[in-house]
């Protein structure tokens, strides 16, 4: 699996998929996949731009375009100073990399059911996401079937949640007095805790509570929030039906340790 690697010739703002087959995949199905791949980067600061297609598309080589203002100075200064900057792009294709990688693992998100069909239908036997530093197996058939069996289980729930969806009662801010606290200190920016890829988004889990809310960066933002790490927040809270939305983060200080 190193020689993939060592094949691609990956530049330090580069990352790539490999889908081991005999058959390239129709144009269609790897766009429908790229898609959620997309989806995925531009959670964590990034545009993927395909920059190589080879072996009949079963290579993809993908480039990370910066969107925030601090990714794109590290992606100017690159050219100036490349041992300089490598480690800040490095480090943005590494939390890419590992935002796919925790995306495939949970189960039936939708990047993990687009690598389970191209599995199931296209006789590719598996997909790897591809760094510099590391080849990662994402699907093969194992890892489909679990996709499978986790899609099933929430038709189930599904089911459940409409039968007793009118019966449930409305929990508001007003009813949960935690909330309003967490929301106070995330628009004073001393609200922290731990950044984490969950079904295809970036949430923030508050230290303390046992549950998170997806985080919204904007586009042009010099926030940079890397999966796993911990970090004091600020910004604003969006609400939707008396519950948090998602988090609007303004600020982010990386918290050591």
């Amino acid at each position: 699996m190193a020689s993939i690697a060592e094949k691609f010739e990956l530049r330090p703002d580069e990352l790539a998929f490999h889908f081991a087959g005999d058959e390239g995949l129709a144009i269609e199905v790897l766009f429908n996949f790229l898609k959620r791949a997309s989806t995925i980067a531009g959670r964590n600061g990034a545009e993927l731009r395909v920059v190589g297609l080879l072996e009949g598309s079963l290579l993809v080589k993908l480039r990370a375009i910066p969107v925030s203002k601090m990714a794109q100075n590290a992606g100017r200064k690159f050219v100036d100073d490349p041992l300089g900057e490598a480690g800040k792009v490095t480090a943005l294709v590494g939390g890419i990399a590992a935002a796919l990688i925790w995306a495939f693992g949970q189960g039936a998100t939708p990047i993990a059911k687009a690598g389970a069909e191209i599995v199931d239908k296209h006789q590719v036997t598996q997909i790897s996401v591809v760094t510099n530093n590391n080849v990662t197996v994402v699907m093969n058939e194992p890892i489909a079937g679990n996709v499978r069996a986790h899609q099933e289980l929430a038709r189930g729930r599904s089911a459940i949640i409409r039968h007793h969806r009118a019966e449930a009662p409305a929990t508001t801010l007003a009813k949960v007095p935690q909330l309003a606290a967490i929301s106070e200190d995330f628009r004073r920016g001393r609200l922290t805790g731990t950044v984490a890829p969950f079904r295809d988004a970036m949430h923030f889990q508050p230290d303390g509570f046992h549950f998170s809310v997806p985080v919204y960066i904007i586009p042009g933002s010099h926030v940079q929030l890397v999966p796993g790490a911990r970090y004091r927040v600020g910004g604003s809270i969006e609400m939707l039906d008396g519950q948090p939305d998602r988090l609007v983060v303004e600020a982010a200080e990386l918290i050591p340790g």
